[in-house]
């Protein structure tokens, strides 16, 4: 249905200076934000190969090296600008030729890239481009940009929020409906998650130049099927293969699969210790479908693929509320494992709301027992409970799907509720 999200970093490309670098893992809509939102004069596009394509009235056509690099240079003499999309595939030569150039420039150059790992090169202490360019990441689309982009085609607000922890990969934009029902939806992701994913992750693997090996499959697979932390992954794995795994080897791949843009690690509150989860919710589905059902080789039956999914949608939708939640009040997110609470937003060190995540409904009895988990944990806050109904306590914010995407759209309303 062609479903259009602004995004926030739309702004942020838009006031950064002069020179930027655009990074992030394989699609999350990069190109695409860049040449829908923002104005350029020039687009060049390098492939695997090493091939350069100019844009020109909305189509490619090759050019040879010799001229890009002529044309580059005129370019950034130019008030122009010029964007080089995966530039990174060209040799080192171009970002000491843009180290040359930058004194004299006067154009704007957008440079982007997905490989996570020459990001780190191209910001470390020898590279040409260091001090240069402003590095500006692109994720997963934010939790209150697809929100908003939703409620223009899902009116169902609960719906539209099981919804959106997938929509916020921007490749499944295309198989949702206006208003379907989530069976719907489940149905389309089912068909088509088998051929995305393995594509995916092998891109984002390649363009890392690594292997994807037996190792960082079966911690993905550990992961999704809930172990989240190093002990529980290598504890997991140990006992379902003959090959031991230390909780030191794990850690050395959860960092290499943080880097990717594939796990995100989150606080354990008041611990030095770190939850691992799979970023994206496509890919979690996948790695847990394969994991219980050997999904990735073989073939099985539509409606047994949609009902392991429909397990997950809670744990999703809680992730997803939290992570809005943090979004609009500027925090950051942490876990208590031991007696649950489903969300800790900090800003500056300091807890500023405790979070309580229900897909259905919530009791007075369960709101009872959130306000005294928080207790026993000396944690006295704001107390924010995201439920189909309402709860109604002085010392509860109480939230519905409903009020969520308001929020969304208004996000002073959640702040004046704080205060």
């Amino acid at each position: 249905m062609g479903i259009l999200v602004p995004r926030f970093e739309v702004d942020l490309i838009n006031k950064a200076g002069d020179w930027i670098l655009i990074y992030g893992r394989r699609k999350t809509g990069k190109s695409y934000l860049v040449r829908k939102f923002v104005e350029f004069d020039q687009y060049y596009f390098v492939s695997r190969s090493g091939k350069i394509f100019r844009l020109t009235n909305d189509r490619f056509t090759f050019i040879t090296k010799e001229v890009f690099y002529e044309a580059i240079q005129r370019d950034l003499l130019e008030e122009k600008t010029v964007v080089v999309d995966e530039f990174h595939r060209l040799s080192e030569e171009l970002q000491d030729l843009l180290q040359a150039l930058r004194p004299s420039s006067k154009a704007r150059l957008i440079l982007i890239t997905s490989s996570l790992f020459y990001v780190e090169k191209i910001l470390g202490p020898k590279s040409p481009l260091l001090g240069i360019v402003t590095p500006i990441q692109i994720g997963m689309i934010k939790p209150r940009n697809i929100i908003s982009a939703l409620s223009n085609h899902i009116k169902d607000e609960e719906v539209l929020l099981q919804i959106a922890p997938f929509a916020r990969e921007p490749l499944l934009l295309n198989i949702i409906h206006d208003d379907q029902l989530i069976d719907d939806f489940l149905a389309r992701l089912s068909l088509t998650m088998k051929d995305i994913v393995p594509a995916l992750i092998g891109e984002i693997f390649f363009e890392e130049g690594r292997e994807l090996t037996r190792r960082y499959e079966a911690i993905m697979k550990a992961i999704a099927v809930g172990n989240h932390t190093p002990a529980k992954i290598a504890s997991y794995i140990s006992g379902i293969t003959s090959e031991p795994l230390s909780s030191s080897d794990v850690k050395s791949y959860l960092k290499l699969l943080e880097k990717m843009g594939i796990v995100n690690r989150i606080g354990i509150h008041r611990k030095n210790r770190y939850l691992y989860k799979i970023q994206s919710p496509l890919i979690w589905a996948y790695y847990y479908l394969d994991e219980k059902l050997g999904y990735g080789e073989q073939e099985i039956p539509l409606e047994i693929i949609t009902e392991e999914i429909r397990k997950l949608l809670p744990v999703f939708y809680e992730d997803f509320i939290v992570e809005f939640i943090a979004e609009i009040l500027g925090g950051t997110i942490e876990k208590i494992l031991k007696n649950e609470v489903d969300g800790i937003i900090k800003r500056k060190k300091e807890v500023i709301a405790a979070i309580e995540v229900k897909m259905g409904n919530i009791t007075e009895y369960e709101a009872k027992k959130f306000r005294e988990k928080l207790k026993s944990h000396n944690i006295d806050t704001s107390a924010i409970i995201v439920a189909k109904n309402k709860i109604r306590s002085p010392k509860i914010i109480s939230l519905t799907p409903k009020d969520i995407v308001e929020i969304a759209k208004n996000p002073e309303k959640l702040r004046t509720l704080l205060h």
